[in-house]
């Protein structure tokens, strides 16, 4: 049966972050559950794209629907820091990828993606739903789409008590104000802190702080 809610309760995305923190495979959900990306900016992401000196992660393309193996740029582009603990899995993730690209040799058709196939291209949607669907089945949870996902990190950072004008640079809402936006734009490390407090909390065992519950039916 299908995820009939909006979101994940607070609960559930605990399991389904604590699986993928586990899986040798995991590092597209992390930064799925930790950024609340949407899933074709995910998907587009280069290395090029990541400063590991400075932590820093530009968001700035997302997946061209018309075809495989190509990306489009975002008509806004933006930057998020990265708690340690999430850029060391993005290392450790560079790593495998090159073993996996030394290993297929000239099968390898290089495309700088961050999350690429056995042989470099970019990954479908079609993969990732099937592997999302993997490892929320290793926890019990019925299978959803990755929009519930990034929705349910939405509602936790606003249940931890986040400040919506960091909720909304972090994951790419458009702000009606925009003049408000210029005046008091958020840091890059208050992002980051809202990302580390949400890492915390999914961290916890059952029964933590009861007080950032989300998505009761």
């Amino acid at each position: 049966m299908k995820q009939k809610h909006a979101v994940l309760t607070g609960e559930q995305l605990r399991l389904f972050y604590q699986r993928a923190n586990t899986s040798p495979d995991g590092e597209i959900f992390l930064l799925m559950i930790c950024t609340g990306m949407r899933v074709g900016e995910l998907l587009a992401l280069h290395w090029q794209d990541l400063d590991m000196q400075a932590r820093t992660l530009i968001i700035q393309r997302t997946i061209h629907a018309m075809g495989p193996n190509t990306d489009r740029p975002l008509d806004r582009a933006r930057v998020i820091q990265l708690p340690p603990a999430l850029l060391e899995r993005l290392r450790t993730h560079r790593a495998k990828q090159q073993d996996i690209r030394t290993m297929a040799g000239d099968l390898w058709a290089e495309h700088g993606v961050i999350f690429a196939t056995s042989a470099g291209g970019y990954v479908s949607l079609a993969l990732l739903r099937r592997r999302l669907h993997r490892l929320l089945s290793e926890v019990d949870l019925s299978p959803c789409s990755v929009h519930v996902i990034r929705n349910s990190t939405i509602a936790l950072f606003y249940a931890l008590g986040i400040d919506p004008l960091v909720i909304h640079t972090l994951v790419g809402f458009k702000l009606a104000d925009s003049a408000t936006v210029n005046l008091v734009s958020p840091s890059l490390s208050m992002g980051e802190d809202a990302i580390q407090r949400l890492i915390n909390y999914l961290s916890e065992e059952k029964g933590g702080d009861r007080h950032a519950e989300i998505g009761r039916a």
